[in-house]
């Protein structure tokens, strides 16, 4: 039997719009001088300081060179720029990485300059002495307190020469293969309206995420459900891909052309997303900017009055309280980038309620660009729950669909407007 949403045949109708208004490693404690010294009277220099080193690389590289803290904050995961040839993405420069055994091994990777297997090597890297171990002992000696009355001399590395560097986004068969790609992904997943209802995405959405209404999740046309996703490569000597289930949603620029594709990842089997650091991705084209949204139908057609939010999820909260469509841009930063369809003349802003504000500081940024548009604008910021953050999937999960249905009638004193 199919479940309805209890106001299904009664859209909500909105009043007015108004406006009221990362630190370097921890060094750890070391053994006393006198005992390092005994010890160290019979070993070689290589042999000592590795011993000494050993489970101790993420101090001891951290603090000889603060430039890498990132990459070192989590082996394995964390990126940054390359400390010898730079980059110019600024912050989002990823090109440098430690091993998952760093603390062990010391070892870590460029993806330019190379493979630096162990603490010795890399010091020798980001010295500017590759091929020369013995600067490295000395820098080691000299950290450890076991120096032989020389200082080492350390200058800064000389920066690479730099070789041209390769965008893919300013070539043509790069180009065409991602829209291949975006087709093909899209082509290979299943309409929403052709999975059972006991399926774990349909489940998802309907229990995981509180919009049981089997009609509205059917129609939306913009949203399918794929088997096999690309999630990522396993750094390991095959660079095995691993791929999830997961719902895919095709983003569309205000022209109505495909911008990209946001995909949610599934756990296999059950109505949860993946147990993945990143469960939500968008893959866009590559000669453009990302600018578009996901559009999630409602049971009404398409007005003047135009809904916005951040989140997925979120928008199928919403247009299953208030029975209206809406455009779920992806992310926080989209969102400020939307822009609206011909024909809009009032627009809604459904805003997260986040700890550091950036949802209501993007929503606000969109609000200002509406209005000099010459559009009425409003947000909605949901404030129902006591906790840090909120959005209003999680209003739904919590209070019901009737507290989204008042917010959007204005009859809420548990929402936030401006």
């Amino acid at each position: 039997m199919k479940r309805q949403n209890p106001i299904s045949h009664s859209l909500v109708q909105p009043s007015e719009l108004h406006n009221p208004l990362w630190g370097l490693v921890p060094m750890r404690k070391w053994p006393g001088k006198d005992l390092i010294m005994a010890h160290a009277m019979t070993q070689s220099g290589f042999d000592r300081v590795k011993e000494l080193a050993e489970g101790q690389w993420d101090s001891i590289i951290g603090s000889l060179y603060p430039s890498i803290a990132k990459a070192i904050s989590r082996p394995g995961l964390a990126r940054c720029a390359c400390p010898v040839h730079h980059s110019t993405k600024g912050a989002r420069a990823d090109g440098f990485r430690v091993f998952d055994d760093f603390i062990k091994t010391g070892g870590g990777v460029c993806n330019t300059c190379g493979t630096f297997p162990t603490g010795i090597d890399l010091i020798c890297f980001l010295e500017g002495q590759e091929n020369n171990p013995k600067h490295a002992l000395r820098i080691l000696e000299e950290y450890f307190g076991l120096g032989r009355g020389e200082k080492v001399q350390r200058t800064a590395p000389q920066p690479r020469p730099k070789e041209p560097v390769y965008d893919e986004r300013s070539d043509p068969e790069a180009i065409k293969k991602r829209l291949w790609l975006l087709n093909k992904i899209w082509d290979d997943s299943v309409p929403l309206s052709e999975l059972p209802e006991d399926h774990h995405a349909i489940r998802y959405l309907t229990e995981t995420r509180g919009a049981d209404d089997l009609d509205l999740l059917a129609a939306q046309e913009n949203m399918r459900f794929n088997e096999r996703l690309f999630y990522e490569k396993v750094e390991d000597e095959e660079n095995t891909p691993v791929y999830f289930p997961g719902l895919v949603s095709v983003m569309q620029t205000v022209d109505g052309e495909m911008a990209g594709l946001h995909r949610i990842y599934l756990d296999p089997k059950k109505p949860q997303k993946a147990s993945v650091e990143k469960n939500k991705k968008i893959l866009g084209r590559l000669e453009a900017r990302l600018n578009g949204a996901v559009r999630i139908n409602g049971r009404a057609p398409f007005t003047e009055h135009a809904n916005v939010c951040e989140g997925i999820e979120t928008a199928v909260a919403i247009a299953y309280s208030t029975g209206h469509s809406i455009f779920a841009a992806g992310y926080t930063t989209q969102m400020s980038k939307w822009m609206p369809p011909e024909g809009t003349r009032y627009v809604t802003v459904w805003a997260d309620r986040d700890a550091n504000e950036a949802g209501i500081r993007h929503a606000l940024e969109l609000k200002e660009r509406l209005q000099d548009m010459g559009l009425k604008c409003r947000i909605l910021v949901p404030d129902f729950l006591d906790t840090d953050k909120e959005d209003w999937n999680d209003v739904l999960l919590e209070c019901g669909f009737e507290e989204i249905a008042e917010a959007y009638s204005g009859l809420s004193e548990q929402t936030e407007v401006y």
